[in-house]
């Protein structure tokens, strides 16, 4: 007779086979959207903070893994994620592990753990806790600004991948609460709003800037240059026009380095308008001032030998009338559609028309994206109207929750800024 594996007796078969059939169901609708397969998903997680459970129970694991694998390919990165005192229960070999904490633990001594199962690759926060869920009967739970940004902060120095937990309260609907056991039964109340940087009506709190503000220390647009332009720079002894790249409108970065030291500020000008458009000026990252199209202020610029100058020019518009016919990001996007570009400091054009067939059906959230070049404002306004406002410079904005059955058939966008 053989004695059973006393780890398999921890398998019940029949939840076993419910998890089997759920995954024969959802897996195979992952699939096309996995990164190797052109998507966005770029790794799965296996279980959930499983190594708390009592049993350690790494068969339980395996099992999944191996499920994953079946319907998912040898490709797809599957990861573990654990409290610290789980990691050892619910790490597994073969599979990606990361850790989730909050601010107030030590978070040197967590990673330094890390590092015992995870030895190679990057340090990974798949749960940096922004606040807390709230019991009944207790108070409201809430965590310092300065506590989690100095966390944050902290763990982006050390070149460690944070994901939020929670970014964006939610809200526990109908009997969705759940409940907690610790020494005591801890029923969740409705509201998850969990203290998060937006809140459970979806409103920005001083936490999301202040987040906001740390995270644009270490990330900038022209760091992502790589995925914007993926075949990479166009080489040339003298700068190149829009159309001699094949593009036909947007944006072109000119990036050179100084072959000498600029101590004294130094006049900067391109000659015979050779900006036709818009042009923001850097010196090794840091923005020195706007070129334009017959401007007759000029930029001085200083700089090291090997300093970084990038010029990022914006085609405004082509001539359509007049003479040199032939002359050669704000921005905005609703639901991934580019409304045009917004310069309510300049106007005359205070409003952006939004079709109807660019919203949502009611119930579902619109996502509007900004991309604001010069002054951006602490707190960005946003509003819907009625009316175009297309005979003026100056207006007061309000920011408002925005929802597709809160609009009409079609409405003009108010924006502040540039």
């Amino acid at each position: 007779m053989v004695a059973p594996n006393k780890e398999a007796l921890l398998l019940p078969l029949d939840f076993l086979a419910a998890v089997d059939s759920w995954f024969k169901v959802l897996l195979p609708k992952i699939y096309p959207w996995l990164y190797h397969n052109g998507g966005n998903i770029i790794s799965i997680q296996v279980e959930n903070e499983y190594g708390s459970y009592r049993a350690c129970d790494s068969s339980y694991m395996r099992h999944l893994a191996g499920l994953f694998r079946a319907l998912l390919g040898e490709k797809i990165l599957l990861f573990t994620t654990d409290g610290p005192e789980g990691l050892q229960c619910g790490s597994l070999q073969g599979l990606y592990t990361t850790v989730d904490f909050g601010p107030a633990d030590n978070m040197t001594k967590i990673f330094t753990l890390l590092r015992k199962y995870e030895p190679h690759g990057p340090l990974v926060i798949s749960e940096y806790y922004t606040g807390w869920l709230d019991y009944w009967g207790q108070n409201h739970s809430t965590w310092s600004v300065s506590a989690v940004t100095k966390g944050l902060e902290n763990m982006l120095e050390l070149g460690a991948s944070v994901n939020m937990y929670m970014f964006h309260g939610g809200t526990n609907f109908g009997y969705w609460n759940g409940a907690d056991k610790k020494g005591r039964f801890l029923p969740i109340t409705t509201s998850y709003d969990y203290d998060a940087p937006i809140s459970e009506a979806g409103d920005p709190t001083p936490k999301l800037f202040a987040l906001r503000n740390v995270i644009s220390k270490v990330g900038h647009l022209l760091a992502f240059l790589d995925l914007l332009c993926p075949h990479g720079p166009i080489n040339s002894t003298l700068p190149m026009t829009f159309e001699a790249v094949k593009q036909d409108h947007g944006f072109m970065l000119y990036r050179t380095y100084l072959t000498h030291a600029i101590f004294e500020p130094t006049p900067f000008w391109v000659p015979n308008n050779g900006v036709h458009d818009r042009a923001y000026v850097m010196v090794d990252g840091v923005f020195q001032g706007v070129l334009e199209r017959n401007m007759r202020d000029k930029l001085f610029l200083m700089g090291k030998l090997g300093s970084k100058l990038d010029i990022l020019l914006e085609n405004m518009g082509r001539l359509s009338f007049g003479s040199n016919s032939s002359d050669f990001k704000g921005q905005v996007w609703i639901n991934g559609f580019n409304l045009g570009r917004y310069w309510t400091t300049r106007g005359p054009q205070q409003t952006l028309y939004v079709p109807r067939f660019l919203l949502f059906p009611k119930g579902a959230l619109n996502r509007i994206t900004l991309l604001e070049l010069e002054n951006v404002p602490l707190q960005p306004q946003v509003q819907f109207l009625d009316k175009p406002i297309l005979n003026s410079t100056l207006h007061g904005l309000r920011i408002n929750s925005l929802s597709a059955d809160t609009l009409s058939a079609s409405e003009p966008m108010e924006l502040s800024g540039h």
